[in-house]
């Protein structure tokens, strides 16, 4: 969460949370309310702690003064309240200020407080702890007391395992099974690619519950292996990458601080498996993983990283599933047809190759949110996988040591097998007309065909003059926006020549100004010597946590350029000093006074 801050502190689009408060039916006045946010951050060290840079080049917290803190608190007209000028936008809250991460905007009719709007990183806090932010805030808002919580965040960082010392084995085998992109939509979509695609069922938490009675799943557990059992239906694979949170927080704790723990599974969706025996295993992995990121800590992204760059592909991009509900009232047992809505909304803003699901549950409503790539996950797709969910779930109430593949009977060929046919690699979909089209635009390379073998790219180049390094290190430099291309592992040129990447490329040391200046900063924040420019960050030594110790250093000596890519994908170093440019001179030809 923290590299994701600094990031969009940087401008790259990690989306912040916005949460707008209705006051409607709450008579709260400006005083009130600024009372009551300051009473917030007086009990809550989360509100006043920054995120900083430490002096080894690890990320550290500091704790502001209670005393000598500024509420990061404005005070609108509620007239103003959907003026475009006046919208939240926690996409401008990142860490590389020293400002808190969360601001309020209080709308106001007078002196009355109407609606509240938060915008926060989600370091801060979660969806738990969001509410009970609102729940003492009407509580100091009112007058009421509220005790402090009985552990700040600190006090649970000293009992958190820390991240393991060894990067060459994972501590955990998730990454390296779990397939990458499901499949794509084929071409991409004219206009608007990214979409948001709203379901809000009524009536289908009977059938929902009538399908959980049969497993010993949840609500979540067992949606999220429905959607992910569709999605791989349709993709043609056995296996989905599915990473979600699961909340650490201990019953009656009364912080607002995040305490989310993200865990990353392999769903086993073998068709011949009966349903019932699917939900058990999802369960145990479940449970197996949380156990042991209770054990050994979170997995660190430098090794999803590194997996990735072992699979010749920029980044392992999981299906991300987030429940939301309030503690689960007793089974629902009266039965009514479900109905549907379903709204799609489009923007041209998003990140290639996404599939986050949403599932919110308030009070009998279900609505199911999915933010998606549609050059991968096609909007029809989703309306119908939305439409036939009712019909799933009784299926599953009514025969749970079916098959898995008996679920294709109610699925229909609109969804089973439904996307474009592609190659596969390990698992994982490639598309190879996307890599002959990069491969085409690589130095000295006038032709490319590729073909898989013994479960590897190929690619056979054409062209006078080929330098197999230059085409492999032009292709890596492109994977980050072809998330669907998988880079060779063998080139083959027109003389006959065969360069297997696995054998290695002749080191390259650092000449050119730029490559010096990276090399002296990786140097100063990693400690590493003889840089090889055809290795990548993360293959050199690097940590991904140390990555914003090396921008900042570069910036110090008057380079700036680079962005999170340059340190998760597998680019080489050399292509990191190609894209450094110098910062602009800020200097002038005569003194400046400040007054």
């Amino acid at each position: 969460m923290w590299l994701r801050s600094y990031w969009r502190g940087h401008g790259e689009l990690f989306p912040g949370w916005v949460r707008r408060w209705d006051l409607t039916g709450h008579d709260i006045d400006v005083a009130g309310a600024r009372r009551a946010f300051a009473g917030l951050a007086l009990r809550h060290e989360i509100l006043r702690t920054r995120f900083e840079i430490g002096p080894d080049g690890d990320p550290m917290q500091v704790v502001l003064a209670a005393d000598d803190f500024r509420l990061p608190l404005s005070v609108l007209p509620a007239a103003t309240a959907d003026d475009p000028e006046h919208s939240a936008n926690a996409q401008m809250i990142g860490v590389r200020t020293a400002l808190p991460l969360w601001s309020v905007r209080l709308f106001v009719d007078g002196d009355r407080v109407r609606q509240v709007v938060l915008e926060f990183d989600h370091i801060l806090s979660d969806g738990t702890g969001l509410r009970t932010w609102y729940e003492q805030f009407l509580a100091l808002a009112a007058g009421d007391e509220v005790a402090a919580p009985d552990k700040q965040p600190l006090d649970h960082a000293e009992t958190e395992p820390g991240a393991p010392d060894d990067l060459a084995l994972p501590n955990s085998g998730v990454d390296l099974r779990a397939p990458q992109v499901l499949a794509t939509a084929g071409a991409l979509p004219e206009g608007p690619r990214y979409v948001v695609t709203r379901g809000r069922f009524e009536g289908l938490l009977p059938v929902l519950d009538a399908a959980t009675a049969v497993s010993p799943a949840s609500r979540s557990q067992l949606l999220t292996v429905v959607l992910a059992t569709v999605l791989a239906r349709f993709a043609d694979v056995t296996g989905v990458h599915v990473s979600t949170y699961i909340a650490d927080r201990e019953r009656g704790d009364r912080g607002i601080e995040c305490r989310m723990r993200p865990i990353n599974l392999v769903l086993d969706l073998d068709p011949d498996r009966t349903i019932a025996a699917t939900l058990r295993a999802a369960c145990l992995a479940a449970l197996g993983e949380y156990a042991r990121d209770l054990r050994d800590g979170a997995v660190s992204p430098d090794l999803r990283a590194l997996a990735a760059a072992a699979r010749g592909q920029a980044a392992i991009v999981p299906m991300f599933v987030n429940y939301q509900a309030t503690v689960s009232d007793p089974p629902t047992l009266a039965s009514v047809e479900p109905r549907l809505e379903i709204t799609d909304e489009w923007d041209c803003l998003g990140r290639a190759w996404s599939s986050m699901m949403w599932i919110y549950v308030t009070g009998d409503v279900v609505t199911l949110e999915f933010d998606v790539d549609a050059a991968m996950l096609p909007v029809g797709f989703l309306h119908e996988a939305m439409t036939r969910l009712p019909a799933v779930l009784e299926h599953i109430a009514a025969r749970p040591d079916a098959p898995l593949h008996t679920l294709d009977e109610v699925l229909g060929p609109q969804i089973v097998a439904a996307a474009p046919r592609l190659a596969r690699v390990g698992g994982s979909w490639a598309n190879l007309a996307a890599l002959e089209a990069v491969l085409r635009t690589a130095p000295g390379v006038s032709s490319a065909t590729c073909r898989v073998a013994d479960e590897r790219v190929v690619a056979e180049l054409g062209g006078a003059g080929v330098v197999p390094f230059d085409v492999h290190e032009h292709v890596l430099a492109a994977l980050q926006e072809h998330l669907d291309v998988t880079a060779p592992a063998r080139y083959v040129l027109t003389d006959g020549q065969a360069v297997d990447v696995a054998a290695g490329w002749p080191e390259l040391a650092p000449t050119t100004v730029a490559e010096r200046e990276l090399a002296a900063a990786l140097h100063e924040v990693l400690g590493a010597d003889d840089i090889d420019l055809t290795q990548t960050y993360l293959g050199s030594g690097g940590r991904l946590l140390r990555s914003p110790a090396v921008v900042e250093v570069l910036a110090r000596r008057g380079w700036t350029g680079l962005g999170s890519r340059h340190f998760t994908a597998p680019v080489t170093l050399r292509s990191v000093a190609r894209d450094l440019r110098r910062a602009a001179d800020v200097l002038t030809d005569r003194p400046v006074y400040l007054p």
